[in-house]
């Protein structure tokens, strides 16, 4: 009850919305589903340590502490367009969730090929390779919206429209991506609805990101600028 009427406090004083708050917050909401979903299934892989750290690990963002804790950043760069979230099989999403507590995370880098965000230390990535799609090659996540990438015009991105403005690849590429997409479409529609209490812990989040939207497009650079350096 204390955490409801805290979060209902921070809401009330927020500033009115953006004018395409309604289409962004379905682009969001799919994104925020299917974050849940990914989790539900991590978390029936978890030990009893494992899940009691990334419960903690999303303490501060139901508390209303935007900028703190360890999935913070993802979450936010989800929300602004800067990442996307694929379908991710549930031993790779479980790996993801550790890998953004190891104290020694620093920031974020972006996959250049599904676009999926995975933590970085000391100006270098955490893992060797994207764990969805194996590439090696990624951008710095906190410029990510000035790029034109295919993965934008997938699923699981929750960028505006100007975002999405990317050429698609063509060719065998193209074909590949389809394929993909298409496949992972069968297995999703296969997977269990999400709880109602995954569902319940990144709502307590959206008044914490309608906050980040009021910052601003300027001021909003500047925080990340900050994160990053």
């Amino acid at each position: 009850m204390k955490l409801k009427h805290r979060l209902r406090r921070l809401a009330d004083k927020l500033p009115p919305p953006p004018p395409d708050r309604t289409e962004a917050q379905k682009r969001w909401q799919a994104v925020r589903d299917r974050f849940c979903r990914l989790l539900g299934q991590a978390e029936d892989l978890f030990s009893p340590h494992e899940d009691a750290a990334v419960e903690q690990g999303f303490r501060p963002l139901t508390e209303g502490r935007v900028l703190d804790g360890p999935y913070a950043r993802w979450l936010r760069d989800l929300r602004d367009g800067c990442c996307r979230l694929p379908k991710l099989p549930a031993a790779v999403m479980k790996a993801l969730l550790l890998a953004w507590l190891t104290p020694v995370v620093t920031g974020g880098v972006t996959c250049k090929g599904c676009g999926l965000e995975y933590p970085h230390q000391n100006d270098r990535p955490l893992l060797a390779a994207c764990p969805c799609c194996a590439s090696r090659e990624w951008d710095w996540t906190h410029l990510v919206r000035d790029y034109d990438r295919a993965w934008k015009a997938l699923d699981g991105y929750a960028g505006g429209k100007d975002a999405r403005r990317c050429r698609p690849p063509r060719g065998p590429q193209e074909a590949a991506e389809r394929m993909l997409t298409r496949r992972q479409a069968r297995l999703e529609a296969k997977l269990p609805p999400p709880s109602p209490e995954l569902e319940v812990r990144l709502r307590q989040c959206d008044p914490v990101f309608e906050r980040w939207d009021a910052l601003g497009a300027e001021e909003q650079c500047r925080v990340n600028e900050a994160l990053a350096a």
